[in-house]
């Protein structure tokens, strides 16, 4: 599933390629990923993209008379463009075609990706969301993590809470800043939550940098890969050796998600 890395990339690509540029059109192939039928009925379209923006890991295009395209990529979505001409990839379930001719595609082989088109006084599905993960000041990182009393790698996951940070980015931050992922929150010091607001904003800046991880099937709009799954020193590395200390990267289960930890470098606190 893209984080706040990959999308943040995904952001910056289109920035360069779709701020104002006119959506011609909207043409649905699978109407379970497009969330709002009924303004396409009014003719909405054309709309011209003012600019781009992230919150956590939704991309907002923001539009012309107030509109917006909330985008959540889930698990397999992506954009990527056409010619007129090019016939469109499979699992392409939305198509927008552009005033330059071309066509902005999003695909998704899972189908769990989802598009909203929202007019400016209608609810969004942002709201709820936490603070987001990049811009999150280091006290209320720690004011919110301290607050609540549950294990440090579900609260980091909850959305609810700091909105971006995913799977890959959690392990790893939690790894640099030595902490277990099992650890309840309210048994950390400040200097502890302190190092680990730090060594999560090096984490995402690094993967934002090196163009997000593409373990899978990520890429960016404009066909770039990711690297920084190169960087990563415990997610994926299940059975290898810590690059700090030599033991052994285990994988557990916490919160019903895949954690990867060095067990010598994050050793638990009681």
């Amino acid at each position: 599933m893209p984080e706040l890395p990959e999308v943040e990339c995904v952001r910056l690509s289109l920035s360069q390629s779709l701020a104002g540029k006119v959506l011609l059109a909207c043409h649905i192939h699978h109407p379970k990923v497009f969330l709002a039928a009924s303004p396409l009925k009014k003719g909405v379209f054309p709309l011209s993209v003012e600019c781009l923006e992230r919150h956590g890991k939704y991309l907002i295009m923001r539009l012309e008379r107030g509109y917006r395209l909330v985008v959540h990529f889930r698990m397999t979505g992506c954009f990527y463009y056409r010619e007129k001409n090019e016939a469109c990839a499979a699992h392409t379930h939305i198509e927008f075609p552009l005033d330059t001719g071309n066509i902005l595609c999003f695909r998704d082989p899972r189908r769990f990706g989802r598009i909203w088109l929202i007019g400016e006084k209608e609810a969004s599905p942002l709201e709820g969301l936490g603070p987001d993960a990049l811009d999150i000041p280091e006290k209320v990182f720690i004011s919110s993590l301290l607050q609540r009393n549950r294990r440090i790698k579900p609260l980091l996951l909850d959305q609810t809470v700091i909105a971006g940070m995913g799977n890959i980015y959690a392990d790893e931050s939690l790894f640099r800043a030595r902490i277990h992922p099992e650890t309840q929150s309210s048994l950390l010091k400040k200097k502890k939550l302190s190092a680990l607001w730090k060594h999560s904003q090096e984490v995402l800046h690094e993967a934002i940098d090196r163009g997000g991880s593409s373990i899978s099937d990520f890429v960016s709009p404009g066909g770039v890969i990711g690297t920084y799954q190169e960087e990563h020193g415990v997610y994926g590395r299940e059975g290898l050796p810590c690059s700090c200390c030599g033991a052994i990267i285990q994988r557990i289960v916490v919160g019903q998600r895949g954690t990867h930890f060095c067990p010598r470098c994050q050793k638990p606190v009681h």
